[in-house]
């Protein structure tokens, strides 16, 4: 899809190819972020629609404006029902190409047409994603803004703090924990934004020094504005809020990224010729290291180091969490307890009881239940009604969650020590709230007799 847009903007299909190239070295290219999320599929749908909008706009013919406009308006629908944040930026890039590319010079017999399709797909891309997000997907507004309002908020809060205050105001502070990146990784994660930030500024200088500047401007509007988006989300990555957003939004933004850069090698590609052959080794030599920089540094924010090598279980690491332990507990879940019960319990021991039994486990807006791990057998009014108003029946409780802090957070609000009370925990074998059922060397299943 990237090379589709890039030949669309008039760049060859050599430097095309390096267009998409670069996107493949965005951070979200791998792994969790789009490869095996909903963005692998809303994403293309997106750009796809976006490439209709531009094709139809530069359509030379009647019947191409038309058929440009069909697909475009089926591609919207396909896109709003897949992934709520791709249909969100698929209507912002569909509106700014249907207002700044112009139709070709010679394309007067298409021009209404062209016209009109554009705006018709842009307006079933906005229209549609409105609706549907207000009738059928009403819940999906709250789902998303806190984490946007939390995460600006705190952007303001950490720059504005000193640096005893930072985490009261939700920072983070990049690479931190006890298992950190190799040094070299940090160097190359750093250097990868620096280059980017270079190459749009090339592929921006590239775009006004053409004949037609305001043309060029024009049409690479869309990629402009994706570049932006993506530089204005780094600071999100300092907070606790926002950082997840911000890596999510990286893979669009990147699609702009790309072409701008794309644009820069296109303009240095035309002066390669001026170059004697060891001008242009040296220049091939700084291509590769600025290739593998931007690979390595990205993977390297955008996967952490748990997911990208293997080692031994640790607790609160999700791709790390399956012992011996959780799964004997899960294998007698699965043949003792009621099947869809409801079940309160941290979110890793929860993802592997969600894939092997029918129980089910808590939804991350239901943070009241998770008050347990701090009241224990003393649950308070606010824990009581929470836990019969969702009918839990049973506490599964890893017992390292008292002694140990994990990698990752464990529920939604998890900070640590300050959110267990080891003493009520260990109370609630034998108390009015409820009874041990089964325990291993990790972990307690505990009826709840609220």
């Amino acid at each position: 899809m990237v090379y589709q847009l890039a030949r669309t903007v008039g760049l060859s299909s050599t430097v095309s190819f390096l267009a998409a190239l670069i996107f493949s070295l965005n951070p979200s290219f791998l792994f969790f972020d789009s490869q095996f999320s909903y963005e692998s599929l809303g994403m293309p749908l997106a750009f796809a629609t976006l490439l209709c909008v531009m094709r139809a706009r530069l359509a030379l013919t009647l019947r191409v404006a038309r058929v440009w406009t069909c697909f475009g308006i089926v591609g919207a629908l396909a896109c709003i029902t897949t992934h709520h944040i791709s249909a969100f930026v698929m209507s912002a890039c569909c509106l700014l190409a249907a207002r700044f590319i112009r139709p070709r010079p010679g394309a007067e017999a298409a021009r209404d047409w062209a016209v009109k399709g554009a705006w018709a797909i842009a307006a079933t891309a906005v229209v549609g994603t409105f609706l549907w997000i207000t009738i059928v997907a009403s819940p999906t507004g709250a789902y998303i803004a806190p984490h946007i309002e939390q995460g600006i908020r705190q952007v303001f809060d950490t720059f504005g703090s000193s640096s005893s205050a930072k985490g009261a105001a939700g920072g983070r502070s990049l690479f931190a924990g006890p298992n950190p990146a190799p040094g070299y990784e940090q160097a190359a994660a750093f250097a990868a934004p620096v280059i980017a930030a270079l190459a749009v500024l090339g592929g921006f200088i590239a775009l006004w020094l053409r004949r037609q500047r305001a043309v060029a401007l024009r049409q690479n509007a869309v990629f402009i504005a994706l570049s932006v988006a993506y530089f204005a989300s780094l600071p999100m990555t300092l907070t606790s809020a926002g950082s997840e957003a911000a890596h999510r939004s990286w893979v669009f933004g990147y699609v702009g990224l790309s072409i701008l850069a794309a644009a820069a090698l296109s303009a240095i590609f035309s002066l390669m010729p001026l170059l004697r052959a060891r001008g242009r080794l040296i220049a091939l030599a700084l291509g590769s290291i600025t290739f593998v920089l931007v690979a390595m540094g990205n993977v390297t924010v955008g996967v952490n180091l748990f997911y990208r090598f293997p080692g031994p279980a640790m607790f609160g690491v999700d791709t790390r969490f399956t012992t011996p332990e959780l799964t004997q507990l899960t294998d007698w879940a699965r043949r003792h307890l009621p099947a869809g019960s409801h079940v309160v319990t941290d979110r890793f021991t929860g993802q592997e009881l969600t894939a092997y039994t029918t129980l089910n486990v808590p939804k991350p807006n239901e943070n009241p239940v998770y008050r347990i791990y701090r009241e224990g057998f003393r649950p308070s009014p606010l824990l009581v009604r929470t836990l019969r108003a969702g009918n839990f029946r049973y506490f599964i409780l890893d017992k390292r969650i008292a002694t140990q802090v994990a990698q990752q957070r464990l529920w939604p609000g998890y900070q640590g020590r300050q959110s267990v009370n080891a003493g009520n925990l260990a109370r609630l074998t034998r108390s009015a709230v409820s009874t041990g059922i089964y325990q291993n060397r990790y972990y307690v299943i505990y009826l709840l007799k609220v």
